[in-house]
């Protein structure tokens, strides 16, 4: 799987890598504190998020990039303890090249290629572990988290736009990743982009968002499904 897949099944920070909470930085004409707790505040207060999605892995040891579609999905957990319920569940289905569906909900990775499941433990993959909080972090809403695991640059614009630069506070985690850039406008995410320590970097670019997207019973397990 490649960085951006991991990003997108998982969340939810580890102690282990919580460090002292520092105050975002903002940037942008009026703009308050407050501008990121908001949209992060909207978040929580979504039911579920989906949309499609065209990732594009550039290497250097590669001519071309290699790229891939899908459609991702995340609902928020109805049940359960208060962890559970704010964390929800991510799931990644590939349409091409070939297909394949990852999903999280609470610490661990399932991933079906078609013919059998596999699963990644999360407890025991720190590195993979932080990697995969940028993004959920942003959908479940969840300040400490996200501000305990990055240094974050937060801009404004004009009708709602923003972007936010993360830059990992954990020194193994910054070895290999220098920095995430996530923006949109409002809850509608527009990409993520993942900058490696080494120069390699993975774009994903979503159409299609449904930014309060409820999922039926059906649905949810066929989106959501386990072995």
């Amino acid at each position: 799987a490649t960085l951006a897949a991991l990003l997108l099944v998982a969340l939810a920070a580890t102690s282990a890598w919580a460090g002292p909470k520092a105050d975002p930085v903002i940037k942008g004409k009026s703009v308050t504190k407050q501008t990121l707790a908001s949209l992060l505040a909207a978040f929580r207060a979504s039911p579920g998020f989906s949309a499609d999605f065209r990732e594009e892995k550039r290497m250097a040891l590669l001519a071309a990039p290699l790229v891939s579609r899908g459609a991702i999905f995340f609902r928020r957990a109805a049940k359960g303890s208060r962890a559970l319920r704010r964390r929800g569940a991510l799931a990644r289905h590939v349409l091409s090249p070939s297909r394949s569906i990852t999903v999280l909900d609470a610490s661990a990775v399932r991933i079906f290629d078609g013919k059998r499941w596999s699963s990644l433990d999360l407890s025991k993959r720190p590195t993979v572990r932080a990697f995969v909080d940028a993004f959920s972090t942003i959908l479940a809403g969840d300040e400490a988290a996200l501000s305990a695991l990055y240094r974050i640059t937060f801009t404004a614009a004009d009708k709602g736009a923003w972007s936010a630069t993360l830059v990992p506070k954990a020194p193994l985690l910054s070895k290999v990743v220098a920095r995430l850039v996530l923006s949109g406008r409002g809850l509608v995410l527009s990409s993520l982009s993942v900058h490696e320590a080494g120069g390699d970097s993975t774009t994903m670019t979503f159409t299609s968002v449904r930014p309060r997207r409820r999922f039926s019973a059906a649905e949810a397990q066929r989106l959501f499904p386990r072995p």
